[in-house]
């Protein structure tokens, strides 16, 4: 079935025009079918996905809610995999209030989600929620504490309440917050991004990547903490990456013969599922 499935989307995606609106139109049911046959949660994220795409391709924009209809119905009955692809559905076609649903209901099986955390603070700003935003943007830094990307966050949060008010000297704050936060995330030397986090019943995969934005070349150590649903520590790794040279960089592959990892926790306290300490 996702055979099927996916060679029609390769027929709409070769096509143009109006024949590339005629073949997604006809991958639509392929991947209905495999939605409906997934056994478990990333099947069905990319069922999702997919059928998704394809009523874009098609010019259906309006029927893409009806992909996720059934999680929005019964949220508690689907997997956080599952969960997120439909809340980045969601926001990508300017549903952004069944994206928070799903983004929080994701959190409520998974606190320690780095990608739902992510997603959620995104989401709250451009519904102009900024002030829910900031909560999970302190999470999201305090488990992912080298990636620059982060306090990015909290400008667009500032940048939201700026333009939510009138009063110059909140203004005056907002701004100067936007521009610290901006500067933070600019001026940083080292940028660490996780590309897979894998849990599996015997063994655990953190990849990623070590970007060293200094001037010289670096040599990174790289602790990881993987802790269970309980926040007890299953096990730690060490890795060493690097000499990396200046505006390089370096992957990584952290890998635990343990299983039951749920996510990870920060230096500072509070459950995350894998800790990591900041990289200098």
């Amino acid at each position: 079935m996702y055979e099927i499935a996916s060679s029609a989307s390769d027929k709409a995606d070769a096509a143009t025009g109006a024949a590339k609106r005629a073949a997604a139109r006809e991958a639509i049911k392929p991947w209905q079918d495999y939605f409906a046959a997934a056994t478990n949660d990333l099947m069905l994220a990319d069922a999702i996905d997919n059928t998704a795409r394809m009523y874009v391709d098609a010019g259906d924009s309006a029927s893409v809610s009806s992909v996720y209809a059934p999680l929005l119905a019964n949220p508690s009955k689907y997997g956080e995999q599952s969960l997120i692809h439909a809340g980045v559905v969601a926001t990508r076609n300017g549903h952004q209030k069944d994206a928070i649903k799903f983004f929080e209901a994701a959190l409520a099986q998974n606190p320690y989600s780095r990608d739902a955390l992510n997603n959620l603070a995104a989401t709250y700003i451009q519904n102009n929620e900024s002030t829910k935003a900031f909560p999970m943007i302190d999470k999201l830094i305090a488990l992912d504490p080298s990636n620059p990307d982060n306090p990015l966050l909290y400008a667009f949060a500032y940048q939201g309440l700026y333009k939510g008010t009138k009063d110059k000297k909140l203004q005056k704050t907002y701004t100067d917050s936007l521009v610290y936060f901006n500067n933070k995330s600019e001026n940083a030397t080292v940028k660490l991004g996780v590309n897979e986090f894998t849990r599996r019943p015997t063994e655990t995969f953190l990849v990623g990547s070590i970007e060293n934005r200094d001037k010289t070349p670096k040599t990174y150590g790289l602790t990881v903490e993987f802790l269970d649903k309980t926040g007890s520590v299953v096990d730690t790794q060490t890795v060493s990456v690097g000499p990396v040279a200046p505006k390089a960089s370096g992957v990584f592959r952290v890998k635990s013969d343990k299983g039951g990892v749920y996510g990870y926790r920060s230096d500072k306290g509070g459950v995350y599922g894998y800790r990591y300490k900041p990289l200098i």
